[in-house]
């Protein structure tokens, strides 16, 4: 009976193993490969040349993972962006220098102005209907899908 119980359950893994490596489209692709900036989705590509026009394009990453497709885009001069499968932009990080005033929605943009008058953007985060923004002290604010400030994280 035990041996019965354990053949069952070692199938049962198996499945589901086999069922949880699948994407959507019934590929078990999980993994990352570099492409030409001319292989984004056209609403990543016309992100760039709004935002980014003269900043040169150093890696495009296409991931996929279980059903998620991102693309990461590294630019020279320590900016990083990341893109959903449509093109939108979810994140725009910089290490060196901040994130243009003009990726920020400009109701979010007056928010934070008030409360902090000549902010340096160094994040600019918008997933799961809530927007991110991180300044370089380390403070953060969180908006909802309405664009209303909801919490101000400062870094102690």
């Amino acid at each position: 009976m035990k041996r019965h119980f354990f053949s069952f359950l070692l199938t049962v893994c198996v499945i589901f193993l086999a069922l949880l490596s699948c994407n959507g489209s019934g590929s078990s692709y999980s993994g990352e490969r570099v492409i030409s900036t001319d292989e984004l989705p056209e609403a990543a590509k016309a992100f760039l040349n709004t935002h980014f026009a003269d900043v040169r394009v150093k890696e495009v990453v296409l991931q996929h993972r279980a059903s998620l497709t991102e693309y990461e885009v590294d630019l020279k001069g320590g900016t990083d962006l990341h893109f959903d499968r449509k093109g939108a932009c979810t994140e725009v990080f910089c290490t060196k220098g901040s994130v243009p005033e003009s990726v920020i929605p400009e109701v979010i943009l007056q928010q934070i102005k008030q409360k902090r008058p000549n902010p340096v953007i160094i994040k600019y985060e918008h997933e799961n209907r809530l927007y991110e923004i991180r300044l370089i002290d380390g403070t953060e604010f969180t908006f909802n899908q309405a664009m209303r400030l909801i919490n101000i994280d400062y870094d102690d």
